[in-house]
């Protein structure tokens, strides 16, 4: 069966509004004929003035209440119509999401096994001096690392649709988990020099499950340190608290993000541009994962930017405070 695309969607529903439209103005200029006919048939047959403007009175009831529900019946009609292009809407906008998906997981997992084939073959060449050998296992585990983290983010995907966002909270030193986090990711891959600023209040307490947090704050970590602008990286990272929420906010000077990619950047499979010209690295999967995890915890993400080419901030806000 052909599939719709959305802007045929969007004529198809248009059409039967104007349709729908046109079919009840015709109605209520029938309905007003009709009711003109039988007044004129009763003066024909020589009724008197109080038969008549009762007939028309009657009459004139009539099509109000025939009105009234034709005008309920349109608007649930149009109702119906309307869910259903922003259905297929929504499913196409899922489709090509899925298919970009694909298209980077395919990417993300063939980069890291060609490296680990060219290193291991290197290792297997009497050519290759040994300290050259050496020197390739730190990079054929940095790939082994990199694959753990794709598998593991589509898994998590999954059991996020069957379970939901398992947490066990515990007493959590937040300053401390953002600054390994921030010394895990020092050390980013990247073409252009990489700076990555804090200003970090010691001592944040929060009641957290340490591992899933540290996973959402390097996903959004990572994120600012892979859009950057072709020139440099530079992130600041900021933790600040106040009586009963933590405040914290990652700020690149990367591409940015329209409007509209601040609303959905944290959707599933969600990411910026097409990956037959994007250049960073990604499943789509890290800021869905993150979000989930941070809603987990009570808390909230959201996106902002001044526009694209203008860098972008991530803010995370989560409940202050430990107890029992």
């Amino acid at each position: 069966m052909p599939r719709l695309s959305s802007r045929t969607a969007l004529i198809l529903f248009i059409v039967l509004v104007v349709i729908a439209f046109a079919q009840a103005i015709w109605w209520v200029v029938f309905m007003a004929i009709l009711v003109d006919e039988k007044v004129d048939i009763a003066r024909d047959l020589g009724a008197s003035p109080e038969m008549v403007q009762m007939i028309q009175e009657q009459e004139t009831r009539r099509q109000i209440m025939v009105g009234l529900e034709g005008t309920f019946f349109l608007i649930l009609l149009l109702v119906g119509a309307w869910l259903i292009y922003r259905a297929l809407v929504k499913a196409e906008e899922l489709k090509f999401h899925q298919e970009n998906f694909i298209m980077a997981v395919t990417h993300e997992l063939k980069t890291p096994l060609a490296s680990m084939l060219v290193s291991l073959d290197s290792m297997a060449s009497p050519r290759i001096p040994e300290d050259k050998k050496q020197t390739l296992v730190p990079r054929m585990k940095d790939d082994i690392r990199r694959l753990e983290r794709i598998i593991e983010n589509v898994l998590q995907a999954g059991r996020l649709d069957r379970d939901g966002q398992p947490i066990e909270l515990q007493p959590t030193d937040l300053s401390r988990l953002v600054e390994r986090s921030i010394d895990r990711l020092s050390g980013f891959s990247s073409p252009v020099p990489v700076t990555i600023n804090r200003d970090i209040e010691p001592e944040v307490m929060i009641m957290a499950d340490q591992a899933a947090l540290t996973r959402a704050i390097e996903a959004v970590l990572e994120n600012s340190l892979k859009y950057h602008d072709g020139q440099q990286v530079e992130v600041t990272v900021k933790l600040t608290t106040t009586d009963s929420k933590v405040m914290l906010s990652i700020t690149d000077k990367g591409i940015g993000l329209s409007r509209e990619d601040c609303e959905t950047v944290f959707e599933r499979f969600y990411r910026v541009g097409n990956e037959l010209t994007r250049r960073s690295t990604g499943t789509g999967l890290g800021l869905y994962l993150a979000r989930e995890v941070i809603r987990a915890h009570k808390g909230t993400i959201a996106a902002r930017s001044e526009g694209e080419g203008k860098g972008a901030t991530f803010e995370i806000t989560l409940p202050s405070g430990v107890h029992e």
